[in-house]
């Protein structure tokens, strides 16, 4: 217990940053949905909406399962170095979806085609 409050500011910046990154996920899911289904025809919104949210969820499974393999069984010590090292790399593949997403093409307006 007594490791657990030499940690406290590291841990209250863990949460804080845990924080940051909920607000920037929940503030990308309504404009993700939104160009799956603004990318598709209107028969078709069905399964974009399917896909978009079956990607959702594998992609948290196989983040958690990732993320979690990195965490220690051992002292507090080293799991918060643990939560450091996989926050960083969630950081790390967060900023590289993100690159991802602003390479995706755009969908042509009917006027243009």
């Amino acid at each position: 217990f007594e490791h657990a409050i030499a940690n406290r500011s590291l841990m209250q910046w863990i949460l804080k940053s845990s924080r940051q990154v909920r607000l920037g996920l929940g503030l990308s899911a309504g404009p993700t949905q939104a160009s799956a289904m603004g990318a598709v025809h209107q028969h078709e919104s069905g399964m974009a909406a399917a896909a978009v949210s079956t990607s959702r969820y594998f992609g948290g499974i196989a983040g958690i399962a990732i993320l979690s393999s990195l965490m220690p069984d051992t002292g507090l010590g080293e799991a918060v170095t643990g939560h450091l090292t996989a926050f960083w790399i969630f950081v790390a593949s967060f900023a590289v979806s993100v690159l991802l997403a602003l390479a995706l093409p755009g969908k042509v307006s009917p006027a243009a085609s």
